[in-house]
């Protein structure tokens, strides 16, 4: 495959037009709030393909805080849950670990 100057240059000016305002973003800050106590609970709608077909499913998380390990990071333990019903079978994930 052969490359062309005006491919390559074209791809090098995309490249430092996005890459300038990237450059000049704050840092981020971790948030704040929360204690040992806090839960976070998330749940979403999922599209899971399988052959010919697509199931709608159902997902959720749960995050609780368990460790402090420093001012600005815990590690929590986690667990999600996820149901996906095809015309013949039923997929259910289970999930669990740190975060």
């Amino acid at each position: 495959m052969r490359i062309t100057l005006k491919r390559f240059l074209a791809a090098a000016i995309l490249t430092f037009t996005v890459a300038a305002p990237v450059a000049a973003q704050q840092p981020s800050q971790p948030l704040s709030g929360g204690d040992e106590q806090s839960v976070l609970v998330g749940a979403g709608l999922t599209f899971m393909n399988g052959g010919d077909e697509t199931a709608l499913g159902v997902a959720g998380n749960v995050l609780f805080n368990a460790l402090t390990t420093s001012e600005t990071g815990r590690i929590g333990i986690v667990a999600g849950f996820g149901v996906s019903k095809f015309d013949f079978a039923t997929l259910t994930t289970l999930m669990g670990g740190a975060r």
